[in-house]
């Protein structure tokens, strides 16, 4: 059983018996937090989940890539993900706690949904950015105008390596990783303009853009599946 006082600490009694309080400072946090890198959290969750087969039993393979993804966000921390797919991350600092596997984890049903089964989404064109290490003021802005217009109405804070917290009119937080928000000068000139998925150059003529028609959506599809060849557009 879990109870919440009026200030915000939790009572746990697990089905053993074991009773512990976690204290609000834990589980609480103010509006002008989430302005904040990490949105006041001392760990985070990533914005991309994981397809998985069978929910009560990942592969190695899976829990390895909710592993990397989950230590993307929490650099320096160890992270364990159990069959399920819950993550229990430690950071360098001592402070633990568990990321359960409804925010990690999809299925591939999911993924086949619009916005791929994730609650916050990634734009496609990366940012081209000098010092990876301190990005200008610009470098950020544009970043935040990205991911702003993939996941309306959201606060986004990006951070001097390119990181983006961001936070939804729900209060789902997720921060997507630097690495698939930013990109070289050297990258910008290869192939794909070093973006992971690219967008066709050819825009199609929508007649009521609340509200597309099927021909409309199925236009769209066709042209970006033939920029990014075998891929789910949805």
């Amino acid at each position: 059983t879990v109870v919440v006082d009026d200030k915000g600490n939790a009572t746990v009694t697990t089905p053993a018996g074991k009773t512990a309080v976690i204290p609000a400072s834990d589980l609480t946090k103010s509006a002008a937090d989430a302005a904040k890198p990490n949105a006041g959290n001392d760990i985070v969750k990533p914005a991309d989940k994981t397809v998985v087969a069978n929910p009560d039993k990942l592969t190695d393979a899976e829990k390895k890539a909710i592993e990397d993804k989950v230590k993307a966000v929490n650099p320096g921390s160890t992270v364990v993900v159990d069959d399920k797919g819950n993550a229990t991350v430690t950071t360098p600092e001592g402070k633990t706690a568990v990321i359960p596997a409804s925010d990690l984890t999809k299925s591939a049903a999911d993924a086949a949904k619009p916005n791929a089964g994730d609650d916050i989404v990634k734009p496609a064109d990366k940012t081209v950015v000098a010092n990876p290490d301190k990005l200008t003021d610009a470098e950020k802005k544009a970043i935040e105008d990205k991911v702003k217009a993939v996941n309306p109405g959201s606060i986004v804070v990006v951070d001097d390596k390119g990181n983006a917290t961001v936070t939804t009119p729900e209060g789902e937080t997720a921060v997507i990783p630097a690495s698939d928000l930013t990109k070289s000068a050297a990258d910008a000139a290869k192939p794909n303009a070093g973006d992971d998925i690219v967008k066709p150059a050819d825009k199609t003529v929508v007649a009521n853009p609340d509200k597309l028609t099927d021909a409309e959506k199925k236009a769209i599809e066709d042209k970006v599946k033939a920029v990014n060849p075998g891929s789910t557009v949805v």
